[in-house]
This record gives structure tokens, C-alpha cells and sequence, in this order.
């Protein structure tokens, strides 16, 4: 699988930090929770989205990397899409969460939520 370069900046992390440690208080079931998994698919506006979620178990084409404390699940199909990005946790006007700055986009949509490449 091919290297991989991301920044979680500090106010991200910690935030992945908390939701990560907020599930784990809230798990029912028996099986650790191993990170977030960050996945690149298409969809959106502009043609590909971004999608995280808690993992328990990862998937056979995945690595996990240890970024700023956190560990991330990435499949190889996205790290083609992830490698560079910059993962930040904002609060704003517009709303609170993760916001990525990507090197590789060529282009988003108007609300933020999908990109081009």
C-alpha cells in the first residue's frame, strides 16, 4: 500500500480523541473500538465526499496510521484522495466540524461537502 501524509491539526485530534472516547463509554457490544475510519467515496456535488465513522474491525484493503494520537483507518482506494490533507475541527457561523484542506482537489462544491479532483 502506498505511503500516506495526513495532518490532523490539535483542535481536530482532540476532538476525534473525545468522540472516540465517548463511544467507547457508550459501546454495547464487546468489540474494541480500533479508530476512525476516513474513506474518500464518490458522491456529492463535485464528485467524490468524505466519510468518517468509528471503527471495530477493519477492512481487508485498509491500514491503520497513527496521526497526532488518533488512529486512522484508510483504505487504499482513498489514499490515493487523502494523502496531504489537512483535517481540521472549526466552529463558525456556518456550523461546527471537520474541515478537510486538500492538495489534491481540484475543485468543491458550494456547500463544502463534496470535492473534485
Amino acid at each position: 500500500m502506498p505511503e500516506i501524509n495526513i495532518i490532523i491539526t490539535d483542535k481536530a485530534g482532540e476532538e476525534m480523541k473525545r468522540i472516540i472516547s465517548l463511544e467507547k463509554a457508550d459501546h454495547k457490544e464487546n468489540l474494541p473500538i480500533l479508530g476512525i475510519q476516513l474513506k474518500v467515496v464518490p458522491g456529492g456535488c463535485s464528485g467524490f465526499s468524505y466519510e468518517m465513522q468509528i471503527v471495530t474491525e477493519s477492512e481487508a484493503d485498509s491500514d491503520f496510521v497513527q496521526v497526532n494520537g488518533v488512529n486512522l483507518d484508510i483504505n487504499e482506494f482513498s489514499k490515493l484522495y487523502l494523502n496531504g490533507v489537512t483535517i481540521d475541527y472549526t466552529t463558525s457561523l456556518k456550523g461546527t466540524g471537520f474541515t478537510f484542506n486538500n492538495p489534491n482537489s481540484s475543485g468543491s462544491c458550494g456547500c463544502g461537502s463534496s470535492f473534485s479532483v
